[in-house]
């Protein structure tokens, strides 16, 4: 499954072609549903990501609870 993930996320960006800023966000359009969902699917709290391209941070966010107990 970990595998899956890191296959998909590979391959979502090697097409990308990340060209502007614009074009980015239109492209990552449905990431932060795919992450949650993989999140349940992994039962896995919380888990962070950056998306770096051409020494640009594209993406930096964090996913889950960042608090257990609290929820």
């Amino acid at each position: 499954m970990k595998n899956r993930f890191l296959l998909l996320i590979a391959l979502l960006f090697s097409g990308l072609g990340l060209s502007a800023q614009t074009d980015v966000l239109e492209q990552l359009e449905g990431f932060d549903e795919f992450v949650n969902q993989t999140l349940k699917e992994w039962k896995v709290p919380a888990v962070g990501i950056a998306i770096i391209k051409d020494d640009q941070v594209v993406l930096a966010k964090g996913y889950g609870m960042r608090d257990l107990e609290a929820g």
